[in-house]
């Protein structure tokens, strides 16, 4: 056979002589079986505590206060352990689970606890349910199901950081798929907006909402949606710290930046207007950006993409632009965006790890990956001169960008996996691959946290270059601009 199919069986029938390789390995008692995709840690990252969250699997976002974190949960109620995790780590050394927070409010068929952020000034936890897809999520018995997307809000101050309880539900008018949390700097604990992505929505493919706690709870005010007028559609976006620009990750689209001012000032009846017009965005191809972030106090864009190896259901599922993104090896990466002119920014360079290339695809262990798991970037946190990422089957990649012309990679992190686990990830950990690592990394106290889908809760400690600018954060996170940004940001 010619072309793409030709190579795919080509790739599937080197999978199974792969496979079949890796299975003669027999190991010693008590010990588990070899694998060439081991553990691969650089002298950089340090594991300080783990958690391996019940070793449910299909863990999601991860929303880090104080003492506690929660955990959502990418499968849906038909498995015993859906929900989201409550998780004291008071002691980052020993992260423990202590609740799980399920019906009546999550653990439903058909609907997976997906997004998570933490509003620490109102003492809210913000949780986002979603349908989950039958073939992408394990979400396989729930065909009948047809669950609304719906945010459910819990208060998590005081006793209840560690016994959230409930305060109120939000139905937003189209089904969001990602969201970033942006707090009124001048009203810390009283404001505060959801800038929704809603990828094919009636209204748009933006939409806002404005929280406000009350005397009997919390009320949820719907504002604007926006559309643009880009192609594709828009999978996520964050927020200056200052609220007055958002930076759009638009598949197919690429890289856009919109104003938000009006927005962030409480005008009335605000709008949303593109400072970068959709002809002049920062494009490179299908599927385009999945995470775009401002990297601070430097006229940069940080952007990620998202890709899936040939797992043979993922094309055909209903999960939005799901068959944009089964490429295979050597699947997505990063880019620095100059920003200089914001309304023309530029592509200045990539960033991609050894997985992300061609010789790898063309190796025995490449071509079993293409089938089977992804080497794609997906969510970063970014620091002046760093970059953060869960990088799923690489495990956490850590970038200098000092030189945003010249990315270069600095630390690793992939951990040893779990021996088993409750569920398997249908399109990353099913096969020989078992690291998923996909949250987006949240610093507190100089500490990094991050959520492998498989492996559970990891905190690291990260000591290369440039390790100052995490050490000495108290709290930062790219989805949204709790803690230190502003500080970080200053007036870029």
């Amino acid at each position: 056979m010619d072309g793409r199919w030709g190579e795919r069986g080509s790739l599937l029938a080197a999978a199974v002589a792969v496979l079949a390789a890796v299975s003669l390995v027999v190991p010693a008692a008590g010990q588990l079986p070899l694998s060439p995709w081991g553990q691969r840690t650089t002298d950089q990252v340090d594991v300080v505590g783990h958690s391996p969250l019940d070793r449910r699997g299909m863990n999601s976002a991860l929303a880090v206060g104080e003492d506690h974190a929660y955990v959502g949960y990418r499968a849906d109620g038909t498995h015993a352990q859906a929900g989201v995790l409550v998780v004291d780590v008071s002691d980052p050394s020993q992260p423990e689970v202590v609740d799980r927070i399920a019906e009546p409010h999550h653990a439903q068929p058909g609907e997976s606890s997906r997004e998570l952020r933490l509003w620490p000034d109102a003492g809210v936890l913000i949780v986002l349910d979603i349908p989950c897809d039958p073939a992408a999520h394990a979400c396989y018995n729930a065909e009948d199901a047809q669950p609304d997307a719906e945010y459910e809000l819990y208060d998590v101050s005081g006793a209840h950081a560690e016994d959230p309880e409930h305060l109120a539900t939000y139905d937003p008018r189209d089904t969001p798929h990602e969201f970033h949390l942006w707090i009124d700097p001048s009203r810390p604990s009283q404001r505060a907006l959801l800038f929704q992505s809603t990828p094919h929505g009636d209204h748009g493919e933006l939409l806002v909402a404005e929280l406000s706690p009350t005397a009997d709870g919390l009320t949820v005010e719907e504002g604007p949606s926006w559309d643009g007028g880009l192609p594709g559609s828009l999978h996520s976006l964050s927020v200056h710290p200052d609220g007055t620009r958002a930076y759009l990750a638009h598949s197919e689209g690429g890289m856009a930046v919109l104003d938000t001012s009006a927005l962030a000032a409480d005008a009335d009846e605000p709008q949303m207007q593109l400072v970068t017009s959709p002809e002049d965005s920062a494009r490179w191809g299908s599927p385009g950006a999945h995470s775009a972030v401002k990297v601070p106090d430097r006229p940069y864009v940080w952007t990620t993409d998202e890709t899936y190896g040939w797992y043979a259901g993922l094309g055909n599922t209903p999960v939005v632009g799901f068959s944009d993104v089964i490429t295979g090896c050597p699947w997505s990466w990063a880019r620095a965006i100059d920003l200089t002119d914001p309304a023309h920014p530029q592509v200045r360079s990539e960033f991609k790890i050894e997985e992300n290339t061609d010789s790898f695809c063309r190796t025995p262990e490449g071509q079993v990956a293409s089938n089977t798991t992804s080497y794609s970037s997906h969510n970063p946190t970014v620091t002046p001169n760093l970059a953060l990422h869960t990088w799923y089957a690489g495990g956490v990649v850590v970038a200098d960008i000092s030189d945003p012309g010249a990315p270069e990679q600095v630390a690793q992190f992939r951990p040893e996996p779990l021996p088993a686990v409750a569920v398997e990830d249908p399109a990353l950990t099913q096969g020989p691959v078992k690291v998923g690592m996909w949250s987006y990394p949240v610093v507190q106290d100089g500490l990094v946290y991050v959520v492998d889908i498989r492996n559970g809760l990891y905190v690291l400690d990260y000591e290369g270059p440039h390790e100052d600018e995490v050490e000495g954060l108290s709290f930062y996170e790219s989805n949204s601009n709790r803690g230190d940004a502003a500080a970080l940001y200053g007036s870029s």
